[in-house]
C-alpha cells in the first residue's frame, strides 16, 4: 500500500545471513522495525558531507524495512526524477559470527550491487576477534539504536557521494528515459483540469520546446537568490554563468528538485522545503509542468514532517502563487488571519508574492491539512497538463501513486477525526489498517474531510485505463483502495474493489514478473481477503464471523493456479488443503476431486500433507458381542469394610447400605475385564463430495499398553462423501488400569497420508460456547478377571413360602462360586418387596403428615426388620460352595405383600484397607403369601356404664373393679375379632397392666371383646398433643406444607397422638390350638382408622378454661316420660354469654338420633343456644320409643362434657 509520506523513507532490503529459522529471523526484522526512526541529533556529524546531521539536528531519518527485494529494474526509469523508488540500504542480519564481514558485504555488493551502503549486524561476535570495521556490528557490544545510528551515518556517506554523481549528469524526465516502454497515463474521460496556465503555445512550438526539453545538456545556473547558500551548493554555483537560457534554467530546477528529493530522505525537511519551493518557482516560469507537480508533493511532504516535528515554518511563497491562498482565506487560513489577509489587500491590491504578509505565511494561521490537500490538487493539476507532451508527460504509475498518497492523508484524517499527533503517527509509521487511530462512526460537521468528499476524490482513479499498467502496480492501487474504503466503514465498496482486482489478477495470469514478487503479492492477497488468520476450524469467533467465503474461494484458486505456474508445489499443496478445509461447501464435486488428485495427493511425498477434516471422529463407543453382566465399582464406608468376625452373627445389611441408594456406585457402560474382546464402534464423517477411505486406525501409544486392534482387516473402511458412517473394530484389553483411563481419540490413517491422532468431536461448538467444538473422551477402566457366584438353591419349595400374618420363618439359600481365578471376600445383602416398587417416587406430596407417617413407618420396618441374613462365611474359595440362613417376619407386614428380591453384591478385595472394591450382583426372588388370621373387624369407644354386675367373672370387669376408686378415668374398647385361619386360635389381650383372660375363636368365627383403656389425661405425663408435631421418619424426604388452618392442623395433632397413644399399647399375641409352635401377633395399626370426634372426646378429655357439668332428673325412664337436664358452664373467661350445642346419640353405635325417622326422642327448642356462665339451665327431653341414648354438651373450643349423660327409656 501507498503511504502519505512515502517519498522521505529510504528502502532498505533486510538479508539473512547464517542459518536462520523462519519465526526467529522475522523476530529479529520485527526488532529492526522497532528501530526504523533515527534522530538526526544521535548521529555522528559529517562536517565535510552534503547531507551533514548539524545542518537539521531536529531531523528524521525514517527506514522503510523490505524482506523480499522488489523489482527494481521496472521502476528505473523513476529514479532521477522520484529518487525515493531505489533500494538504498542493504542490511544483512547474521547469526553466525565465524563469517567475516568483509564477506557478508562483498556477497552483498554481487547480489545488491544497485544499493548505496551495506551493513551486517551480528547477534554475537564476542568470541570471534577481527579488525573492525565501519560495515560490521554486534549486537551483543552495542544496542541495536546505536547500530542504527551508525548505519544512518555511513548511508548519509553514501548519500553524499551518490549525488555528487549527479552534478554532471542530464536529469530527463521518464518519458525521455524508459520512451515508448513507459505508460503513458491515460484517462477514461476528458479531465477538466487541463485548462491552460499560460498563454497556449503553439503545436510546432510545443514540438521544439520538447525536442529542446529532451536534448537539453548543459548545467550551467545562473541565479543570485542561491548565491548566499553555504558550501554544499558550490557545486551549484559554479554552474551558473549568467545566462537565463530556458535549458539552464531547467537543468538548474531539476537539479534543485533531486536535491531535495535526496534532502527528504536524509531528514533536513526545512532544507529540502527550501529547495523543492526554489525548483517549484523557477520550473513554474519555465512550464516544466511535471517535475512541478512533483515538486509541490515534495513541499507538501515536508509541511507533514516539520508538522510532526512540531517545529514552527513558513509556507513557502510559491505556494501562495500557485495555491492563491491569499484570495481563498476563508478555507486555508484561520480566522483571525483572514481578517489580517483582508485589511492588507486593500492597502495592497496587487496579487504578486511580494504582496504577501509574513504572518499569512506561519503555519500556526493556516488550516495544515486544507493546506495539503490544495497543494495536492495542483500537483495533480499539473501532472493532468503535462500529458499534452509527447515526451514531457507524467506516467500513470506517478499519476496514481499521487491520487493514492492524497486518499491516503484523506482517509487517516477522517478516521482520526482531526490533524493532531496521533494522526501523525499514523502516516508516519503504520499503514492505514492500524488500530492505533480509533475511527469515529458518527464525526461531527467540523470534521476535515467528509466521507463523501474522499469517496468523490477515490473516482479519480477509475478514471485512468488501469488494466493497462502491470499487474504489480495494479494490486498495490487496488490494496490501498481497500483500506481507504475500509477506514471509510465503505464495506461494500472494498468487496467491490477486490472483485476486480481478483479480475485483473485472472486476466494476467501468465505474465512472467511474478517470478519476484509473487510471494508478497499472495501475502497480501490472504491478508486483505481475510484468509490469514481466520481459522473457522479452530476458532468459534471465526466460524460464526461473517466472510466473503466465495470470494475468499476464488483468491485461493487463483493462487493455486499462480503457485503452480511457477511450480512452486509447497503452496500449491498448502492452499490445496486450506481450500478443502474451509471453503469446500464452496466447491463443486469436480473442484474437489481436482485438489485433492491433481495438487494434493502426487506431492504427500515431497512436502507435509494432512487430511482436511480436523472433526474425523465424530464418537466413540464399546459394544458386547454377549450379555454378561459386568463388575462396578462401589466404594465402600468405613464401617462396611471390615470383614465379619463372627460368622453366625445377625447380618443387617442396611447398617451402612439403603437397598435403594447407588450413589456410591459408578457406572458400569466402560468397564472391561483384562483379555476381554469387545466391538469398538466409531462414527467417521465425510463433509467431502469425494470417497474417503481409512487405511489404518491404531491407539496412540499411551492407549495401547492397556488395549489393542484385535481385526486389522479395513478392506471395507470407506466413508461416502457428504455423509457419516459407523465402523466396528475388534478390541482386545490386555491389561488393567489403576485409575480412570481417558480414550481421548485415534491414530487413523486417512486417503494414504501419514497417520495422525484424531480427538473425538461430540458436538460442534454452539454460539453461546467458546471453543470450537467439544471434545470428548471415553473413560474407561479395565479391571482383572472377578469371581462369579451362582445360584444353586433354596430350602424353599420353588422359592415360594406361605407365611401366617403376624409370624416368622426361615430358611436357607445354597450358592457356588463358579470361578476359577478368584475368591469372594466381600459380601453385602440387600433387598426389595412389591410394597416399595408399587409407590410413586413422590409419593410423599400427595400424603397428609399423619398418613405419611403410617407410610414411612412401614417401609422403615420393611427395610430394617422384614428380613434377617445370617452365617455369611468371611470368605468364599475358588470353586466352593455355601450356604447362608434368611429369616423373614411379617408380624408388622402390610397384607399387600406378595414377593421380596434379594440382591447379593459381591467381590474380591485385594487388601482388607481398600475403600472400594468391584461388584457383581446376585438376585434371588421370593414369592410370598401371606394368610390372614385373626381379623379386626371394627373398633368401637364406649364410656363405662355406670352400674356393673354385683358379682361377675368377666376380667375386663375384674381389672376395673380393682380400679374402682378411678373408674371414671377409663373408657371401653370394643373390639370385633374374627378368626380367618381353618383352625381354632387362642389369643389375649393387652394394655398396659392389662391382661386379658386367655380367648379361642374356632374357624371364621366373628366376637366381640373388651378392652378398658385408660383416659390419656389421666396419665402423669399427659402431654398437649396440640403442640406437638407429627413426626418425619425420613428427613432426605422434602415436604410440602398441608395446606390446613392452625384448627385443622391441631385436630389432626389430637387426633393422631391419641391413635399413636392407643396402638403403642394395644397388643394382641395368638398361636394356634393345635400346634402351640405356631405363633404369632396382631398388627392393629392396619385395622384402626384414624379416631372421630366422640372418642377424642372419650380418651382424650379437653382441659380448658370451660368445665362443663351436666346432670339430669332421672336416668331411667319409661317411655314418654320426661327427662329434665341441668346444665352448668364455668369459665374463666370475664363473658356474659356462652354459645353451647348438646348432642343426642344412641348409646350403642355413637350415631345422632335427632335426624330419625320415626323420631325416637323429641328435644326442647334448637340443638344450640346461649347460656350464661355460672347459671344452670334447664332442658327437656321426652323419649318416644325404646332405647338408650347419651347426651353430650359443646361449648366453643370442641370441648365436650367430661362425663356424658346416659338416658335408659324402657
Amino acid at each position: 500500500m501507498e503511504s502519505t509520506i512515502e517519498p522521505c523513507k529510504v528502502r532498505t532490503l533486510v538479508v539473512p545471513v547464517g542459518t536462520w529459522k523462519k519465526d526467529a529471523y522475522l523476530a529479529a526484522v520485527d526488532e529492526l522495525e522497532r528501530h526504523g526512526e533515527i534522530r538526526l541529533v544521535d548521529v555522528t556529524p559529517l562536517p565535510d558531507c552534503t547531507f551533514n546531521p548539524q545542518l537539521f539536528p531536529h531531523g528524521r531519518v525514517l527506514y522503510s524495512f523490505l524482506t523480499r527485494e522488489h523489482d527494481s529494474n521496472s521502476m528505473m526509469f523513476l529514479h532521477d526524477f522520484e529518487p525515493y523508488r531505489k533500494l538504498f540500504v542493504v542490511i544483512g542480519l547474521c547469526n553466525d559470527g565465524l563469517i567475516s564481514t568483509e564477506a557478508c558485504v562483498n556477497e552483498l555488493r554481487e547480489r545488491y550491487g544497485s544499493a548505496i551502503s551495506y551493513a551486517v549486524i551480528y547477534n554475537d561476535r564476542s568470541k570471534v576477534v577481527e579488525q573492525s570495521t565501519k560495515y560490521g556490528f554486534s549486537r551483543s557490544e552495542e544496542p541495536l539504536e546505536t547500530i542504527m545510528c551508525d548505519i544512518t551515518r555511513n548511508f548519509l556517506e553514501s548519500l553524499h557521494v551518490y549525488y555528487s554523481s549527479y552534478k554532471h549528469v542530464t536529469l530527463r524526465s521518464p518519458g525521455a528515459i524508459g520512451g515508448p516502454s513507459v505508460l503513458k497515463t491515460t484517462l477514461t474521460k476528458k479531465s477538466q483540469t487541463t485548462a491552460p496556465i499560460t498563454n497556449p503555445r503553439s503545436k510546432k512550438g510545443s514540438s521544439l520546446s520538447s525536442k529542446d526539453d529532451s536534448s537539453s545538456s548543459s548545467l550551467s545556473i545562473s541565479d543570485d537568490s542561491i548565491k548566499d547558500k553555504s558550501k554544499r551548493y558550490s557545486s551549484l554555483n559554479a554552474l551558473s554563468g549568467g545566462t537565463s537560457d530556458k535549458s539552464m534554467q531547467r537543468s538548474k530546477a531539476r537539479q534543485l528538485k533531486l536535491l531535495a528529493n535526496l534532502q527528504l530522505l536524509a531528514g533536513q525537511y526545512l532544507l529540502s522545503m527550501n529547495n523543492f519551493a526554489e525548483a517549484a518557482r523557477i520550473l513554474h516560469k519555465i512550464h516544466d509542468y511535471i517535475w512541478l507537480g512533483s515538486s509541490l508533493e515534495g513541499i507538501l511532504t515536508c509541511i507533514i514532517l516539520i508538522s510532526y516535528l512540531q517545529l514552527p515554518f513558513q509556507v513557502p511563497p510559491i505556494i501562495h502563487s500557485l495555491c492563491s491562498l491569499s484570495q481563498n482565506s476563508n478555507s486555508i487560513l484561520s480566522p483571525t488571519t483572514s481578517r489580517r489577509s483582508s485589511m492588507q489587500s486593500v492597502a495592497s491590491p496587487r496579487n504578486s508574492v511580494s504582496t504577501i504578509t509574513a504572518a499569512s505565511l506561519d503555519h500556526t494561521n493556516i488550516d495544515i491539512p486544507k493546506l495539503v490537500k490544495k497543494i495536492a490538487d495542483k500537483a495533480l493539476y499539473y501532472y493532468d497538463y503535462s500529458l499534452s507532451y509527447s515526451v514531457e508527460f507524467t506516467p500513470q504509475v506517478v499519476y496514481c501513486k499521487s491520487i493514492l498518497r492524497t486518499l491516503t492523508f484523506m482517509s487517516l484524517c477522517y478516521k482520526a477525526n482531526g490533524f493532531d499527533q496521533r494522526a501523525l503517527q499514523e502516516m508516519i509509521f503504520s499503514d492505514m489498517s492500524s488500530s492505533a487511530v480509533q475511527n469515529q462512526d458518527s464525526l461531527q460537521d467540523e470534521c476535515i474531510f467528509t466521507k463523501s468528499e474522499i469517496y468523490q476524490y477515490s473516482t479519480k482513479i477509475f478514471e485512468l485505463q488501469l488494466k493497462s499498467m502491470d499487474l504489480s502496480s495494479q494490486i498495490q492501487i487496488y490494496l490501498t483502495l481497500c483500506m481507504v474504503y475500509d477506514n471509510l466503514n465503505m464495506f461494500r465498496k472494498k468487496s467491490f474493489v477486490l472483485r476486480i482486482l481478483f479480475i485483473s489478477i485472472l486476466s494476467q495470469l501468465t505474465n512472467d514478473y511474478l517470478s519476484e514478487n509473487y510471494h508478497s503479492l499472495i501475502d497480501d492477497l490472504m491478508k486483505n481477503y481475510r484468509i490469514s488468520g481466520w481459522e473457522p476450524e479452530h476458532k468459534l469467533q471465526d466460524a460464526s464471523s461473517y466472510n466473503w467465503v466465495t470470494l475468499q474461494k476464488n483468491v485461493l484458486m487463483l493462487i493455486i493456479k499462480i503457485s503452480a505456474h511457477f511450480k512452486n508445489y509447497k503452496n500449491v499443496v498448502e492452499h490445496s488443503q486450506l481450500l478443502l478445509k474451509r471453503f469446500s461447501h464452496t466447491l463443486t464435486k469436480l473442484e474437489q476431486i481436482d485438489l485433492l488428485n491433481q495438487y494434493i495427493l502426487p506431492h504427500q511425498n515431497e512436502y507435509p500433507v494432512e487430511y482436511m477434516d480436523p472433526f474425523l471422529i465424530r464418537d466413540i463407543c464399546f459394544s458386547r458381542t454377549r450379555s454378561e453382566e459386568m463388575p462396578m465399582l462401589k466404594v465402600l464406608r468405613d464401617e462396611e469394610s471390615r470383614t465379619f468376625n463372627d460368622p453366625h452373627q445377625i447380618f443387617n445389611p442396611f447398617a451402612s447400605v439403603h437397598h435403594k441408594t447407588k450413589e456410591n456406585e459408578t457406572e458400569n457402560s466402560n468397564y472391561f475385564l483384562v483379555a476381554e474382546t469387545v466391538q469398538m464402534v466409531i462414527t467417521f464423517q465425510n463433509p467431502f463430495k469425494f470417497d474417503v477411505r481409512i487405511n489404518s486406525i491404531n491407539f496412540t501409544e499411551d492407549d495401547a499398553q492397556f488395549m489393542k486392534i484385535a481385526d486389522l482387516d479395513l478392506t471395507s473402511c470407506t466413508i461416502p462423501a457428504s455423509s457419516k458412517k459407523q465402523f466396528c473394530v475388534g478390541v482386545t484389553f490386555v491389561r488393567s488400569t489403576l485409575t480412570l483411563h481417558q480414550l481421548k481419540g485415534l491414530s487413523v490413517s486417512v486417503l494414504g497420508l501419514p497417520s495422525k491422532f484424531w480427538g473425538i468431536c461430540k458436538q460442534p461448538g454452539k454460539f453461546n460456547t467458546q471453543e470450537r467444538c467439544t471434545l470428548y473422551s471415553v473413560p474407561i477402566t479395565i479391571i482383572d478377571q472377578q469371581p462369579t457366584l451362582c445360584f444353586l438353591s433354596t430350602t424353599l419349595v420353588d422359592n415360594r413360602v406361605m407365611l401366617l400374618d403376624g409370624t416368622e420363618t426361615e430358611f436357607k439359600v445354597f450358592l457356588r462360586n463358579s470361578s476359577l481365578s478368584s475368591p469372594i471376600n466381600y459380601c453385602s445383602v440387600s433387598w426389595i418387596t412389591n410394597v416399595e416398587t408399587e409407590l410413586k417416587e413422590n409419593y410423599w406430596t400427595s400424603l397428609a403428615p399423619d398418613d405419611l407417617y403410617d407410610v414411612d413407618s412401614q417401609l422403615k420396618w420393611l427395610r430394617e426388620n422384614f428380613i434377617s441374613i445370617s452365617s455369611i462365611p468371611n470368605e468364599v474359595g475358588i470353586n466352593e460352595s455355601f450356604h447362608f440362613s434368611v429369616n423373614l417376619d411379617v408380624t408388622k407386614a402390610p397384607f399387600t405383600l406378595k414377593w421380596a428380591r434379594i440382591t447379593i453384591q459381591y467381590g474380591y478385595k485385594k487388601s482388607p484397607e481398600d475403600l472400594a472394591v468391584y461388584v457383581k450382583s446376585l438376585t434371588i426372588p421370593i414369592e410370598i403369601t401371606l394368610q390372614r388370621v385373626l381379623e379386626v373387624s371394627n373398633v368401637n369407644f364406649i364410656p363405662i356404664p355406670e352400674a356393673f354386675e354385683a358379682a361377675s367373672d368377666i376380667g375386663w370387669i375384674k381389672y376395673l373393679r380393682s380400679h374402682q376408686s378411678v373408674q371414671s378415668d377409663y373408657v371401653l374398647m370394643l373390639i370385633d375379632m374374627r378368626n380367618s385361619w381353618l383352625l381354632p386360635v387362642s389369643f389375649s389381650f393387652h394394655y398396659d397392666e392389662y391382661v386379658s383372660e386367655r380367648e379361642s375363636l374356632d374357624s371364621n368365627e366373628t366376637r366381640r371383646f373388651v378392652v378398658p383403656i385408660r383416659k390419656i389425661a389421666n396419665y402423669d405425663d399427659s402431654p398437649n398433643f396440640k403442640d406437638k408435631l407429627i413426626p418425619r421418619i425420613d428427613e432426605s424426604k422434602q415436604y410440602l406444607t398441608s395446606g390446613l388452618t392452625l384448627t385443622q392442623e391441631n385436630e389432626m395433632r389430637e387426633k393422631f397422638w391419641c391413635r399413636e397413644h392407643i396402638l403403642n399399647r394395644l397388643k394382641c399375641t395368638w398361636d394356634t390350638a393345635l400346634n402351640e409352635h405356631t405363633e404369632g401377633s396382631v398388627e392393629f395399626r392396619q385395622f384402626v382408622e384414624k379416631l372421630d370426634k366422640q372418642v377424642i372426646s372419650l380418651v382424650y378429655p379437653p382441659s380448658n378454661v370451660f368445665d362443663i357439668k351436666v346432670s339430669a332428673s332421672e336416668t331411667t325412664v319409661k317411655v314418654g316420660t320426661p327427662v329434665r337436664l341441668n346444665v352448668t358452664v364455668n369459665t374463666t373467661l370475664h363473658t356474659d354469654l356462652v354459645p353451647i350445642r348438646y348432642y343426642i346419640l344412641d348409646y350403642f353405635t355413637g350415631k345422632s338420633v335427632l335426624s330419625d325417622h320415626p323420631k325416637s326422642i323429641v328435644f326442647q327448642g334448637q340443638t344450640s343456644t346461649l347460656v350464661r356462665p355460672r347459671i344452670t339451665t334447664e332442658f327437656n327431653i321426652l323419649p318416644l320409643k325404646k332405647a338408650k341414648f347419651q347426651i353430650e354438651i359443646e361449648v366453643p373450643g370442641n370441648i365436650l362434657t367430661r362425663e356424658p349423660i346416659i338416658i335408659t327409656a324402657g
